[in-house]
């Protein structure tokens, strides 16, 4: 669907000028996929490696390249597609554990790969001094060192990638504490703002506390995610020193309109965020309503053995 997305708005997106005709060349693949954060990067596979910003870049001996990305993406460029299994499984085993709330633990486990691909094709084109783009087709100047604008590219399709990623564990989330949200109230009052004398200790949250707390921290972990452990919020952090690359970088999260979904998926964050503090604070206000009445009872017993007391002593 996003694709088809941004197909439709290709035209109106275009920092750089496109080539009126389609190039005729050889059309190369390449894919995204999401495969989790990894141990050590280095030692992934014994493969002709070099460093990369955040990453490793192999060159597989089935040939083309493979990035791979500390907060969990890798992305292919002419990879042999017959070994993708292969390459994801060798990742996945070095993948490191991630906490679940038990609630959302089956689901989780059946999460889909998340996956994006594109087009590219080097052209003998002197006019040609920067990626250009038609839509999800990449056009690279064959006569030119390609390795840092693939990179760059790499990045921002790994992101786009990693949102997807982090949208569908949301979603988990969310759907769980949109079913608690209804609860049983008296008169139609939450709990926390009903007087203690008022409020029925039967009253309970279709949600635990305890899986509200495993919620709101997946949720801090997303935020986590989000702003320290991946680049998408910082995109100066990337190609600081190379403006050429960092233009081209940012030039592609904006096609892949990554800054747009953030910001609603954070907004969406946020409300999740806020319910699942009133489940909290509801159980909170209703331990409070079960003390109030243990201490009134007790005060009744305490009372009703005074009288007795009185009684049997004038007797």
């Amino acid at each position: 669907m996003r694709r088809c997305l941004r197909m439709l708005v290709r035209e109106v997106r275009q920092p750089h000028k496109c080539r009126k005709n389609q190039p005729t060349g050889v059309t190369r693949k390449v894919r995204a996929s999401s495969c989790g954060r990894v141990t050590d990067l280095k030692s992934l596979f014994d493969w002709e490696k070099r460093d990369v910003d955040g990453g490793m870049c192999y060159r597989p001996p089935q040939g083309g390249e493979v990035f791979v990305f500390d907060y969990g993406a890798v992305v292919c460029w002419d990879f042999p597609e017959e070994h993708d299994n292969e390459l994801l499984a060798a990742i996945q085993a070095k993948k490191k554990p991630v906490s679940v709330a038990p609630i959302v633990k089956q689901q989780h486990s059946q999460l889909p790969q998340q996956e994006d691909e594109f087009t590219y094709e080097a052209i003998d084109d002197t006019s040609i001094s920067i990626p250009q783009r038609i839509g999800d087709h990449i056009l690279l100047n064959s006569n030119w060192n390609n390795d840092g604008f693939k990179e760059a590219i790499s990045h921002a399709i790994a992101q786009s990638t990693l949102l997807d990623v982090l949208a569908v564990k949301f979603e988990l989330i969310s759907n769980v504490t949109g079913s608690a949200t209804k609860l049983n109230m008296t008169q139609g009052t939450s709990l926390e703002k009903m007087a203690w004398w008022k409020c029925k200790p039967t009253t309970t949250p279709r949600l635990k506390q305890s899986d509200a707390d495993m919620l709101i921290g997946m949720l801090d972990m997303l935020h986590r995610e989000i702003h320290i452990e991946s680049p998408i919020t910082d995109p100066e952090e990337i190609f600081w020193d190379n403006d050429e690359l960092e233009a081209v970088y940012k030039d592609w999260m904006e096609y892949l309109d990554c800054n747009h979904r953030l910001a609603k998926l954070e907004k969406r964050m946020d409300i999740v965020r806020r319910e699942l503090d009133t489940i909290v604070n509801q159980h909170k206000a209703r331990r409070e309503c079960w003390n109030q009445w243990l201490m009134v009872t007790l005060e009744v017993i305490i009372v009703v053995e005074i009288l007795i007391e009185i009684i049997g002593m004038r007797h």
